[in-house]
């Protein structure tokens, strides 16, 4: 989130409200946000405690496996996610725990916990493996979409990634909301109506 949705706006919202000061902390832990020092937080999915407000601030995308061109000449390309068990994987952690790797096409969903030589928490030193041919790597499509362009890395298995995702700021809809969270809502509820 901080690399896909604050990072490419922060220039225009800054300027949009001058004198707002946001004070941003990264991490892959949801946080609770009552009584603790945080106004919002950002997400994938709408999922959210009931007392929550939330604001879609990013287009649909998908999750994707790619690996480096290097990687692919070492290999036989999968064609189903089941070949991806014949495969080193770069895994992502969740609290110390593997997250399996989710593919649908059509009705067919599935849920395939991968191996390899690597686990890590963060997407940038996944990604960075990627790039090294260590293994295949799943990410956030729009994340890698640079990447993929420059043909640093190539998507697998596409057909089975169907859009889904989008980010969300959830805060609480209690109370009253503090100002600068108040501009950040107003800037990206503006920037969806110029969208449309």
């Amino acid at each position: 989130a901080s690399h896909l949705i604050l990072a490419p706006i922060l220039e225009a919202c800054l300027a949009a409200y001058p004198g707002l000061m946001l004070d941003v902390t990264v991490h892959y832990e949801p946080r609770a946000l009552h009584g603790g020092r945080f106004d919002a937080g950002i997400r994938i999915g709408y999922k959210v405690a009931k007392d929550m407000e939330v604001l879609q601030v990013s287009r649909p995308t998908r999750l994707i496996a790619v690996a480096s061109p290097d990687y692919l000449s070492r290999v036989s390309v999968p064609n189903v996610p089941e070949d991806l068990h014949h495969h080193s994987c770069i895994r992502f952690h969740k609290f110390g725990k593997p997250v399996d790797w989710l593919f649908e096409k059509g009705k067919r969903k599935l849920e395939i916990s991968v191996n390899g030589p690597l686990v890590a928490d963060s997407m940038d030193f996944i990604i960075e493996a990627t790039l090294d041919g260590i293994g295949i790597g799943f990410a956030i499509e729009d994340f890698i979409q640079d990447h993929i362009a420059a043909g640093r890395l190539v998507p697998i298995l596409r057909d089975w990634s169907p859009a889904i995702h989008s980010y969300y700021l959830y805060y609480s809809g209690c109370g009253q909301i503090p100002a600068p969270l108040k501009a950040l809502i107003e800037f990206f509820q503006n920037r969806e109506a110029k969208s449309k």
